[in-house]
């Protein structure tokens, strides 16, 4: 039976999280995992894929590399408002109600971009992409957090979001690449932006088997429908894996409290000010470097002689190196801690694209150097984007954790959003451009280390906690 107060806030007894929290990792889980974490394969599809066609697309429609860039920009601003909106509405409405709908609204903007009749109409359709990809960010981490059990958590959680966001900017480098080489110049580009549409409507279809959180329903009042869920789960489990018995468990206190509308979002600074902080700066200072820097590397790349139509090529070994970095710093993060991996991720990102730039700017590295370079500082950058996903969710109860992603998504894609500004009036307001790279990597370098200051104050290290644990509700 409840508890509660005049505040709202109530302990229920229960043992329907621990039971979640002693399975054991199976098949479900790894479902949950690949068909949710779709969104961050096709937001790093989405992200590199116009950075790869932007040359093309500045031909076509007969406009300045720099104002093709507002194409990125509002797809950011974009992601900035989906993010806020439907994380809010994910606290609200459910996980599984709003990760169905941000998928079809991805999936139809996608598709008419590729449809696009001039500039404005292509910017409105990827300002409109974004608010879909943004969208998806607040339910669909917030359920993959409260499925998989706290000792898998940082690793597969952290692996399959960093791997899924890379692997798409790998295929968005390779599809450009053919897509611009290989057909014409007003079809490429347009056949690139509709494998996202396809690929929506597919996950679409799979997550319809995806059940709602049963801590989500939990947190609701909805004990019935949360109990049956987790039986359901743990039905599946010992059929998947062929357990007869899962250990026993003990009731715990469990705090609802279910603040509504747009306090929720409101609540995340009032009740944690210091870790609502850290997770905007934490995502500021990784979209920054992130996404300006499909801006940049084809303005490097083309001061080498590289031809436009190459250049998506060149961008596979980077984005490639990023996916190994997928691999190693979340398996690090559930062996060392996440705070230490957030630390060693962006500073060493951003003193190796520092070092770069240095190298650049007093011709101390070809083409091959700067390739390298660049694969081995994204490595890192790419790193950084996997911790804090991990990181943020963890540090925020179920009440508020859609909406504290959100929050944390909407405002620091500022970064990309200033980031995709500064740094071509960067580039062409200094010259020579060797000088230009040096003060544009010089900035980033400053940018990621205060990521770094912010993975310690964030005060939170969720390695093998549960989540209630870790954000209790105060």
């Amino acid at each position: 039976m409840p508890n509660g107060d005049q505040t709202g806030i109530k302990v229920v007894k229960t043992d329907l999280l621990v039971r979640l929290d002693r399975l054991p990792f199976s098949p479900f889980h790894r479902k949950v995992i690949l068909v949710l974490t779709a969104a961050y394969f096709l937001d790093g599809l989405e992200s590199t894929l116009y950075g790869g066609v932007l040359a093309i697309v500045a031909k076509v429609f007969k406009i300045t590399p720099l104002e093709s860039t507002l194409g990125l920009v509002l797809f950011l601003i974009g992601a900035a408002v989906g993010a806020e909106l439907f994380g809010v509405l994910a606290d609200v409405l459910g996980r599984k109600r709003l990760f169905m709908t941000t998928i079809l609204i991805y999936g139809l903007f996608t598709a008419l971009s590729a449809a696009s009749f001039n500039f404005i109409s292509l910017t409105v359709f990827r300002f409109l992409t974004g608010v879909g990809i943004g969208g998806e960010y607040g339910a669909v981490n917030s359920a993959i957090q409260e499925f998989v059990p706290p000792r898998e958590r940082g690793k597969w959680l952290g692996f399959v979001i960093g791997a899924g966001w890379d692997v798409g900017t790998v295929i968005a480098s390779l599809t450009s690449y053919f897509a611009i080489s290989r057909l014409p110049i007003n079809i490429g580009w347009r056949i690139a932006f509709l494998i996202g549409a396809v690929l929506a409507v597919f996950v679409w279809a799979i997550r319809r088997s995806i059940p709602e959180s049963p801590r989500w329903l939990l947190s609701k009042g909805k004990y019935n429908e949360a109990e049956g869920i987790v039986k359901q789960i743990e039905d599946l489990v010992r059929n998947q894996l062929g357990i007869k018995e899962l250990p026993p468990v003990q009731p715990v206190d469990v705090v609802i409290a279910s603040p509504r509308g747009w306090t929720v979002a409101k609540k995340v600074f009032t009740l944690y000010p210091r870790r609502a902080i850290s997770a905007v700066l934490l995502n500021f200072t990784e979209t920054w470097p992130y996404y300006t820097a499909f801006t940049l590397i084809p303005v490097f790349l083309s001061s080498l002689g590289v031809s436009s139509k190459v250049i998506p090529l060149y961008l596979v070994p980077v984005t490639a190196f990023g996916a190994v970095g997928a691999f190693v710093i979340p398996y690090l993060a559930d062996k060392v801690g996440r705070r230490p991996m957030a630390v060693v991720s962006y500073a060493v990102g951003g003193l190796l694209g520092l070092l770069m730039a240095y190298l650049f700017y007093i011709k101390a590295i070809g083409l091959a150097g700067l390739i390298g370079l660049l694969a081995l500082t994204y490595f890192f950058v790419y790193a950084a984007a996997d911790i804090l996903y991990v990181m943020i969710p963890e540090a925020f109860p179920t009440q508020l954790r859609a909406a504290a992603v959100g929050t944390a998504v909407s405002i620091g894609r500022l970064g990309g959003i200033i980031g995709a500004f500064v740094m071509p009036y960067i580039l062409v307001t200094f010259k020579p451009l060797p000088y230009a790279a040096l003060i544009a990597f010089t900035l980033m370098a400053v940018i990621m280390i205060i990521g770094a200051i912010a993975g310690v104050l964030i005060g939170v290290e969720g390695k093998g906690r549960s989540l209630e644990e870790l954000s209790t509700y105060r």
